[in-house]
């Protein structure tokens, strides 16, 4: 499936099956809001439990999909069905407003009584069905995370081998990339934000912070702890990422469960309480939101739950309450990129910065580890705009359409915050301005940027592993089990991919 094809599916599914559940009728007419909105309510109960699970974005656009089609069967056969009562007798005709449940003929007075059995007749099958989703689901994943029953062999293999769907490995070695920190200056939001040293807050959060007081490893290895981990939410990196995560576990003997915040930090306060109350040997936590992790990480250490924060990295405040966070070293891999992109442009001409999800730490490194390096590293080169489109390929396509239009041919080159649906989006745009000559890099590495590179469409893409960011928390909880000290801060390893070497990770990962 493509990423355009992606975007927005579920949302639309979703309303079409609310609007049908409240009566609306496929050939048009009137429903009921107040059903509407319970059919809604219902819906997104299940998606919510069915992230609960830690399944993917698409099992829950396979049970949308699934619901909707039940949905539309029913009312294609109810129908159906008042086709063939047409031009019945009367005396039949008053049989089937009497007892029938599709008694919504034209004119006819059985209508409201025909149209509210049927509704709620959809009601409850939706519901049946949405039991049968959600107890497969359990079903299916329970038997995905559960703790391995080979351990002993997995034991006395070495993780450091095991490889991902990429054929690279999920891990390294601890202490390999490991980041030479600069001194904090005594004011960094005092300098320019083209400086690289004003956002040493965000880029070196957790390095230098001191820390609350830690629970103590208990120093017996990591077979059958039980571990949580709270992700921020739907996308398809973070299904390859509990594909990782659930790998080194299984290696390690671990019972895992995981909740999808699904983007909405209320509800990941919610599930963050949920597995307090489960009182698991550690807690991971993908934070929605940079800083409003702080109060959920502050209650998980009160509790007195170890607990490693991944993905998104948390402001320093938040770092205080966690034992280390590990991920992706955006600021250092961004900083590598823009130095390629200036390569390719000679170091001239005009530049526009497509940012990340606002509040996400990737919304600051993404834009500014460019901006800072390229100030440094070709001065004569402009920024000409910068502009978050939330990830999404149409908004993306739109923005890119219109800087084309407003800058012309000063418009050299494009940064993206993200390989896949914006990475679609400007493509689209640059497709129809019929310019051929932008230079394109990106952070990566999905299917969709890794064939655009292979392509010659786009420069360089980095290498994020999703599968390695979701092993590396897990192992980083399970070295801390052992007795291991964790730096503050764990890595991924840092790279760029051309077009020289994209044949080297590929299958993609997502």
């Amino acid at each position: 499936m493509t990423s355009s094809a992606v975007l927005g599916s579920r949302t639309l599914m979703t309303v079409l099956a609310a609007v049908i559940i409240g009566g609306t009728l496929m050939t048009g007419g009137k429903g009921s809001v107040l059903k509407s909105y319970f059919a809604v309510l219902l819906l997104t109960t299940l998606f919510n439990g069915i992230g609960c699970f830690g399944l993917g974005f698409e099992v829950q656009i396979f049970a949308n999909g699934l619901i909707l089609a039940l949905v539309v069967l029913y009312e294609a056969y109810a129908l159906h069905r008042r086709e063939l009562l047409k031009g019945q007798r009367p005396d039949l005709m008053q049989e089937v407003r009497e007892g029938a449940v599709f008694s919504d003929l034209p004119g006819d007075r059985g209508l409201g009584s025909g149209l509210r059995k049927r509704s709620m007749l959809t009601i409850a099958v939706v519901a049946a069905g949405a039991a049968v989703v959600v107890i497969l689901a359990a079903y299916f994943h329970g038997a995905a995370v559960g703790p391995s029953t080979d351990t002993g062999n997995r034991q006395s293999a070495d993780v450091y081998s095991l490889k991902g769907t990429d054929n690279q490995p999920y891990l390294l070695p601890p202490g390999l990339g490991k980041t030479d920190i600069p001194e904090r200056p005594a004011d960094p939001k005092a300098l320019p934000e083209t400086d690289k040293l004003h956002w040493w807050d965000i880029e070196y959060a957790g390095w230098k912070v001191e820390k609350a007081a830690m629970p103590v490893s208990p120093g017996d290895g990591p077979q059958g702890k039980r571990v949580v981990l709270l992700k921020a939410g739907d996308h398809p990196y973070w299904t390859a990422y509990v594909r990782g995560f659930t790998a080194i576990a299984d290696f390690y003997g671990m019972r895992i469960k995981v909740y999808n915040g699904n983007w909405n930090m209320d509800l990941q306060a919610q599930q963050a309480d949920q597995a307090i109350n489960e009182r698991p040997d550690m807690i991971l936590l993908a934070p929605v939101d940079a800083t409003g992790c702080t109060p959920l990480l502050r209650k998980i250490h009160r509790a007195g739950i170890p607990c490693i924060t991944s993905n998104t990295t948390p402001c320093d405040e938040a770092m205080k309450y966690c034992i280390a966070w590990t991920g992706p070293d955006d600021w250092g891999q961004f900083r590598m990129l823009a130095r390629a992109f200036a390569d390719a442009l000679g170091r001239q001409g005009g530049y526009a910065v497509i940012r990340h999800m606002p509040g996400s730490s990737p919304f600051f490194s993404r834009t500014f580890a460019p901006i800072t390096e390229l100030r440094e590293y070709a001065p004569d080169m402009s920024l000409l705009a910068m502009d978050t489109t939330n990830l999404e390929a149409e908004a993306t396509m739109q923005l890119v359409g219109a800087w084309l239009s407003k800058f012309g041919a000063e418009l050299k080159g494009l940064i993206l915050a993200g390989d896949d649906f914006p990475m679609t989006g400007t493509l689209e745009a640059l497709k129809k301005a019929g310019r051929g000559d932008v230079v394109i890099v990106a952070a990566g590495n999905s299917k969709t940027g890794m064939d655009s590179v292979k392509a010659g469409e786009t420069l360089a893409i980095t290498y994020q592993s999703a599968e390695g960011d979701g092993a590396l928390a897990v192992h980083a909880a399970a070295r801390w089990f052992r007795g291991e000290t964790l730096d503050p801060v764990v890595y991924l390893p840092r790279h760029v991919i051309t077009r020289e070497d994209v044949d080297q990770f590929m299958p993609a990962q997502w």
